[in-house]
């Protein structure tokens, strides 16, 4: 996003991101400057929390290749515990040449998890399945080989989520960019726009809970 592109997707993002983006905001720095004593929490010795050095650091908004590279960086750099992604439908095209190598990876450490969600079909469907019937055996395969890794296929929705979990973090990102069915390389001349945004934690669980 350039120029007055950028203006157009901030003044579309919603009093309630805004201000909940702010409040996260006010939360980094609280938790910067708070003493040690009160960053941890002896009531739950098992409890992981987060140090300045591992906390995650996200943007407000993201277009479709924005959002790429920061699919990526979920799997590759952040380190996280768990990586939720939820999308509709599961296709060829991204799963098996993009998303599925980035799982198996990720799954390779036995203290991570990965879970998946998608849709039944729509009562106005056209016959075609949600998942491509190509995807099926990677899917089965990775169900079979990793004991950390979780799918299922719920009544029908139409939310595209991806959740990441980091310690006591949680991050919650939600838009229309179909993760599991939609992906975007470097070399495409021709990217379909699609957009995913921040929602603080609070958003969250008014949303989800």
């Amino acid at each position: 996003l350039e120029g007055d592109d950028v203006e157009t997707a901030k003044s579309k993002i919603s009093e309630e991101i805004k201000e909940a983006e702010k409040q996260l905001v006010l939360e980094e720095e609280n938790a910067k400057n708070a003493p040690l004593s009160d960053k941890q929490d002896v009531s739950s010795p098992s409890t992981k929390l987060t140090t300045d050095k591992e906390r995650l650091h996200k943007k407000a908004l993201y277009d479709s290749l924005s959002f790429e590279l920061e699919l990526q960086k979920i799997f590759n750099e952040d380190d996280p515990d768990e990586i939720w992604l939820i999308s509709p439908w599961i296709r060829k095209g991204a799963f098996v040449h993009d998303r599925g190598p980035l799982i198996e990876n990720f799954l390779k450490d036995e203290n991570k998890r990965v879970f998946i969600a998608y849709s039944e079909p729509a009562l106005n469907n056209d016959g075609k399945p949600m998942m491509d019937e190509e995807v099926e055996p990677g899917i089965i395969q990775l169900d079979e080989q990793y004991p950390n890794f979780f799918y299922v296929q719920l009544p029908e929705f139409h939310l595209k989520n991806v959740i990441e979990v980091k310690g006591d973090q949680k991050v919650l990102f939600s838009g229309s960019f179909n993760v599991l069915s939609f992906s975007v390389s470097e070399q495409q001349k021709h990217v379909r726009r699609e957009e995913m945004t921040l929602a603080h934690h609070t958003v969250a669980k008014n949303k989800y809970a």
